[in-house]
């Protein structure tokens, strides 16, 4: 899978159907994981008495979904499903825990089902989203991101995912005003400022690309690949000094085009 799509994956799962399950894209704490095994202990416990209490289950999965245990987690969604299946719930959580997977055959049934169980199911479409774009279907993926964002338009995330489609689909005007929206509902995360600047730059808006690249290094000041940008920038504009200033400092975080391009730079002069 490209990186820009194993990124995207990776950000969308940050939160899954109802913004309630985590997956596991890390190695939680120690603490957290005794807590949460501790949970999922109690909720067994619960469950023995009263296995039919699909809330349960749904809570347990969830916290399987949190410590890595897929298929356990898939089994309580399962589980939920055959009895209560009229509720879209488990098939968008089992959904997410497909997609995790990489299992994307199985993720996309469980979100159309989600969908034809109710319809206004954001969730469910901006993930289908997420697989369509993953298998290249832009097209589609285009048209359930836009759903997605019809039916929750304060849901940031959405806006930041349609606008990694459009970079794709070399509509950069349009990836920059997505960028700007998904700013506006999360200011303070310095990637939609760095996306937003790969957007201008590739338009050839250098100013607009150059402020962007400084709100990151604001924010994130150690993110190395905002001062490669920045160092690219001035170099394509004729500042060298500057240009050499911000490589030097990409390299120094351990950006390897940094360090490419600084050899090069060097090579020149000689």
């Amino acid at each position: 899978m490209p990186k820009y799509l194993i990124a995207l994956c990776a950000a969308a799962l940050l939160s899954a159907c109802g913004d309630n399950v985590k997956p596991p894209l890390y190695e939680p704490p120690t603490t957290l994981l005794e807590e949460k095994e501790a949970h999922i202990a109690a909720l067994t416990e619960k469950l023995s008495t009263d296995p039919s209490n699909t809330v349960l289950l749904i809570e347990r999965a969830e916290d399987y979904f949190m410590t890595g245990q897929l298929d356990k987690s898939l089994g309580d969604y399962q589980t939920a499903m055959k009895i209560s299946p009229e509720d879209p719930v488990p098939y968008c959580a089992a959904g997410a825990a497909y997609l995790a997977l990489g299992e994307y055959g199985a993720a996309q049934d469980s979100f159309m089902k989600a969908v034809s169980l109710d319809p206004k199911a954001h969730d469910a479409y901006y993930y289908l989203g997420l697989i369509a774009f993953i298998e290249g279907d832009k097209p589609a993926a285009e048209n359930y991101f836009t759903r997605a964002i019809e039916l929750a338009p304060s849901y940031a995330k959405y806006y930041f995912d349609r606008a990694q489609l459009y970079i794709q689909m070399e509509k950069y005007s349009q990836a920059a005003a997505e960028y700007g929206k998904f700013i506006q509902f999360a200011p303070g995360i310095y990637l939609g400022y760095y996306y937003r600047g790969l957007a201008y730059k590739l338009m050839k808006n250098y100013d607009a690309a150059v402020k962007d690249f400084a709100r990151t290094i604001e924010l994130s000041p150690d993110y190395g690949d905002a001062y490669y940008e920045l160092g690219a920038i001035y170099l394509l504009t004729g500042k060298t000094d500057a240009a050499l200033a911000d490589l030097s400092k990409a390299a120094d975080l351990g950006n390897p085009d940094a360090e490419d391009l600084l050899l090069k730079i060097k090579k020149g002069k000689k």
